[in-house]
Formats: structure tokens, C-alpha cells, sequence
């Protein structure tokens, strides 16, 4: 068997907002000429990730896609070549008569059968699911029509790839892959079988600043699950670091894209300005005011669906229905209080055709009118910051909302400890629901605090900024910003786009974009997460103002929102009377 050393899985070059920082990573290991690059002229089309982020419901002409597909295949070969990788194609290694073999499997086999079929020892089956289930928000494998159709599309781009790449592995014994966004069903069939061969396996994926989204690329061993994992252990040991400036004006640039809901990538509303909670849900003046944030559940489906499920032992509640309906009796019990139930987008969207069994239990109790329970639909546009100006207490299961109340010292309460994707440090933890009670009655008196304020914005510079890499020497220009080359109404960006895009890659970003973390990437290859973060010790400067500046960057914050004076002094005079 020959050794060959690295492999990249990349045949949707023209992503790129994934191609680009792809190519500057492996740029700085100056790969040996044997290392390949996998690539696509057409075989996975009908699954392509590019059309259908571009074209999901455009009718393309056959002359115009394969169009596409030649600058696409054009942009893989420069990129091939700039980082001395050899070239080879899908084509190269499907079998004669393989494709059709493939297409009749799927034709033949039960409709009902096909989420259960397996290709050698991969469940090729639950993995090509993946992108249907979060497509059409769906909390089960039962398919038809056309979600059927696009499920199918999927599976049979999954399994061209398991059948030409299981062979190749075979042939030549690689020691690196690198990924982007392995969950992804193409992506997650090439990373699975590396992992059946013993293949060491890298993921890339935009950094998680939605300000800068696409300055910071996050490089990890395996899959986000393991990487989730790596964050909350090595919390214990940074949870005490006192960040510095630079790093609190990039957090408090995230927090004012999130909340204004300035990123797509965010799911809150631009704000209505000078909502006023109370008025807008008939609120008493006197009444504590509790936000219930219900989480989406086709992600956590979705991945549990191809086995990259978070634990779900250690619950107080079965499920979010299960706990909306005690929420209901609680709030008949203590008229005292005014409860606010936000539904997650994602549970209420055009592409589902049936409403999730959450929303429909929702709506039974909805009739059942409750002078102080009301209902906050993504339909009625109510941004998420408007309740930062007088909750008392967010009821949360495992959004990430629990970061923006924190972030204006508000207290949360969860109730499942284990399915957490950020440090359950400073939120309260519940074990059942006679304590799920007592600690609500608790925390509504509790005053806002620093100390929760400061978790956000610690828990942030290590997830963002600490264990990423950025691509720029100057991170002011984004990709996603002053440099929109995405922009639809850019008629320069537009042409580029669909008539020079190799043009536009060779002269227009390439230029401007290098990474700022050169000296950590190869270190990082060789070793894994935790080299870069000890690498990053040394930028950690003592910063004996930083809770003065987190204040000041959080009063700022605030004043974009909206909040008025007295508000503000109000929310400044709750933090002095906390200590941390």
C-alpha cells in the first residue's frame, strides 16, 4: 500500500466563503507534490452544496449549470495547484457502471427502507438524511413527495462517493483529511470512512463571531461534538483570564450583530425600535417578568440522526412539550408573574409542511386563555433584545439565548444540565421539579449581576477567538462586510461571480487575504487543539481594567438598543452592587 500524506475533500470550490479559508490553511503546511485533492466535474450536481445555496429554487438552464460546473471545476484545479496537491476528480475513481448500479439500488429498495441502508459498515442511509431533515425542520425519518425526492438526491451523491473513495483508501494509506463541515452528508461519508481507515481527520469552519464571521476559521480534530467537548474542559483551566481590550471590542461587536439581528446567521429579528414588553403583551407594572426560550429541534435531531447526538440523560423534563404544559400550571399558580414562551424560529417555517407536535401543543394551550402567559411567535417579529430591559429570569433548555441574557446579567435556569453547549458555570442548574420551582421563586429577586456578564464575555474569547485562526493581519476587512462578495446588488460581484469567478479568485481576494496565525497552523496539524491554545498563552496580557471595559462595552451595547438613560444607570448601578 502507498503512503501518501494529506487528502482534501474539496469539490465545491466555488463556496468561497469555505474554499478561500481552505486554501490558506493548507497553504501555510507546504504540502508534499503526492498529497491529493479530491475534487468534482459534475458527478454530484444533483446534490451540488454551491446550487443549492445559490439556486435551491431556480430552474437552471442545462447550458448555464454546466457553465457553473466548468468555472467550479476550473477554481478546484487553481486551488489544486496553488498548495502542490494532485488533482483528481470523482470521475476518476467511480467504476464503469457504478453510477447506474447505484441508481437502481435506490430505485428498487423500499421507499421506507432506504434510511436504513448501509454501504459495507457506514449507515449511509442516516448520514445522507442530514440535510433534508434540516431543510424541512423534520423530527422523524418518514419521508414522501418530494422531501423523498431531495433525500434521495442526497443518498445517491453519498454513495457514489463511499463507493469511489473506499477503493482509493484501500489502494493508499493516507495520514491526513481535511474536511469542511464533516456533518454535512458528502462531507460526513469521505470523514467517516477516514475514520474506519484510521485516517486522522480535520473539520474546518467559519468562525462563530457573526461580526467577523469569515475572518476566523475554526480547525479541529474530528467533528463539532468532539470540539464542544475539548471547549468545555478547557474552560476550567481559562475561566480565570482576564481578557484583553482588543478581544472585548470584537465579543461586543458579535453580541450587537447578534442582537440587532444584523447576521443572517442569527435568528433575531431586526429590532423593532422602542418596543416596550410590558405594553406589547398587556403586562402588569407590578409582575415579575419570566422568558421561557424553546430550542429547535430538528438540529439535535438531525444530528442525532447520524450519531453525533449530545447526552440527554439527567433531565427534569421529558421533553419541551413536557415542560411548556408545567410552565402553564405553574403560571396559574402564581399569578404574580408573567410568562413569555418564545418559540424558535426553526419550529415554525415555510418549509414545513406539518406542524411540529411542539407547536401544535402550543396552540392547544393558547386556547385556553391565561391573562398571564403569552405566546412570542417568530411571526410577530419581537426581537430578543426588547425583553433585555426588564426580564427577571430566562427559563431556558439549550438555546443559545442563554448567552444574550447573561450578557445584561440576568440569571437563567436550566434543566438539562448535560445537553449544554456552552459552561453551565454560571447558569443555575436544576435537578427536579420541586427545585425547578423553588429556584424560580428564587432567582426573580435576584438583581442583575457582573459576574454573569463577564462569563459571556470570557466564554466568547475562547470560543471565538482563542481556539480559532485568523485570516487577516487587519480583521477590520470582513468578507462578510466591506468586502461583500456575495452582495446580489453588486453588480461587480455579481458578474465576477457568475461569468469570472477563477478571475475573481486570482485577482480580487487572494490578494487581500493571509493568515495572521501562520506560526501556530503547522504546530496545530501535528498536535491537536490544545497546542494552539498553550501557543495563545503568550498573547494573554495581564488586563487589570477589563471589567471597567466589559461594563463600558456593555453600556454601549445597550445604548445601541435602545435603552434610555435611566435604564442604563439603572443596569450600571445593579453591577456595582455586585461584586466578582
Amino acid at each position: 500500500m502507498k503512503k501518501l500524506p494529506y487528502i482534501v475533500f474539496s469539490p465545491f470550490s466555488l463556496i468561497f466563503a469555505h474554499s478561500i479559508p481552505e486554501m490558506l490553511i493548507l497553504s501555510q503546511l507546504n504540502l508534499p507534490k503526492n498529497s491529493v485533492q479530491i475534487g468534482c466535474k459534475g458527478v454530484l450536481r444533483r446534490s451540488c452544496a454551491f446550487f443549492e445555496s445559490k439556486f435551491k429554487d431556480t430552474v437552471l438552464t442545462e447550458e448555464r449549470a454546466s457553465r457553473i460546473c466548468k468555472s467550479c471545476i476550473n477554481c478546484q484545479k487553481k486551488i489544486a495547484k496553488k498548495n502542490n496537491l494532485k488533482y483528481v476528480p470523482l470521475e476518476d475513481l467511480v467504476e464503469i457502471g457504478s453510477i447506474e448500479e447505484i441508481l437502481k439500488l435506490v430505485a428498487d429498495t423500499d421507499n421506507n427502507e432506504l434510511i436504513n441502508l448501509k454501504e459495507e459498515n457506514l449507515n449511509i442511509g442516516k448520514i445522507a438524511a442530514y440535510e433534508t431533515i434540516l431543510h424541512y425542520q423534520k423530527n422523524d425519518l418518514s419521508f414522501s413527495g418530494k422531501i423523498l425526492d431531495e433525500y434521495k438526491r442526497y443518498l445517491i451523491s453519498a454513495l457514489i462517493v463511499a463507493k469511489a473513495l473506499r477503493k482509493f483508501f484501500d489502494k493508499y494509506k493516507f495520514r491526513v483529511l481535511f474536511v469542511y463541515n464533516r456533518l454535512y452528508s458528502v462531507n460526513n461519508t469521505v470523514a467517516s470512512l477516514a475514520e474506519e481507515k484510521g485516517i486522522k481527520l480535520f473539520s474546518m469552519h467559519a468562525g462563530s463571531n457573526l461580526s467577523e464571521r469569515l475572518n476566523w476559521i475554526t480547525v479541529f480534530r474530528g467533528d463539532q461534538k468532539l470540539h464542544a467537548k475539548f471547549l468545555m474542559m478547557e474552560w476550567q483551566k481559562y475561566n480565570k483570564i482576564p481578557i484583553s481590550e482588543d478581544n472585548i471590542t470584537l465579543i461586543g461587536k458579535h453580541l450587537k450583530t447578534s442582537l440587532t439581528g444584523q447576521s443572517k446567521f442569527s435568528y433575531n429579528h431586526s429590532k423593532q425600535k422602542s418596543m416596550d414588553i410590558k405594553k406589547r403583551f398587556c403586562i402588569g407594572a407590578n409582575k415579575k417578568i419570566i422568558v421561557a426560550t424553546l430550542s429547535s429541534e430538528d438540529e439535535r435531531f438531525a444530528a442525532d440522526s447520524i450519531g453525533k447526538s449530545i447526552s440527554k440523560n439527567n433531565r427534569v423534563f421529558s421533553d419541551q412539550s413536557h415542560w411548556i404544559k408545567w410552565l402553564y400550571k405553574f403560571a396559574a399558580r402564581n399569578p404574580d408573574i408573567h410568562l413569555i414562551v418564545r418559540v424558535h424560529p426553526r419550529l415554525e417555517n415555510k418549509n414545513r409542511k406539518v406542524q411540529s407536535k411542539l407547536v401544535r401543543e402550543i396552540n392547544k394551550i393558547r386556547q385556553r386563555e391565561q391573562s398571564n402567559i403569552s405566546f412570542d411567535f417568530p411571526k410577530d417579529k419581537v426581537s430578543i433584545s426588547n425583553y433585555m430591559k426588564n426580564a427577571n429570569l430566562l427559563l431556558n433548555h439549550h438555546s443559545s439565548a442563554a448567552l444574550e441574557f447573561l450578557t445584561f446579567g440576568i440569571p437563567v435556569l436550566i434543566w438539562s444540565e448535560n445537553e449544554q453547549v456552552i459552561p453551565t458555570d454560571l447558569m443555575i442548574v436544576a435537578k427536579t421539579k420541586s427545585d425547578y420551582e423553588k429556584k424560580i421563586h428564587h432567582l426573580i429577586e435576584e438583581k442583575r449581576n457582573l459576574k454573569r456578564t463577564i462569563f459571556v464575555y470570557r466564554w466568547l474569547a475562547l470560543k471565538q477567538l482563542w481556539c480559532n485562526i485568523c485570516l487577516e493581519n487587519k480583521p477590520i476587512l470582513s468578507l462578510e462586510t466591506n468586502y461583500n462578495y456575495l452582495n446580489p446588488y453588486n453588480l461587480i460581484s455579481h458578474f465576477m461571480r457568475n461569468y469570472a469567478p477563477v478571475l475573481f479568485l486570482s485577482l480580487a481576494l487572494l490578494p487581500k487575504y493571509e493568515l495572521r496565525d501562520k506560526s501556530v497552523v503547522q504546530h496545530f496539524i501535528n498536535s491537536d487543539e490544545k497546542t494552539l491554545l498553550n501557543l495563545r498563552k503568550t498573547e494573554f496580557i495581564e488586563n487589570l481594567k477589563y471589567k471597567e471595559q466589559i461594563k463600558i462595552n456593555v453600556t454601549e451595547l445597550m445604548q445601541r438598543l435602545d435603552f434610555n438613560k435611566v435604564e442604563i444607570q439603572r443596569f450600571v448601578k445593579e453591577l456595582e452592587d455586585t461584586s466578582y
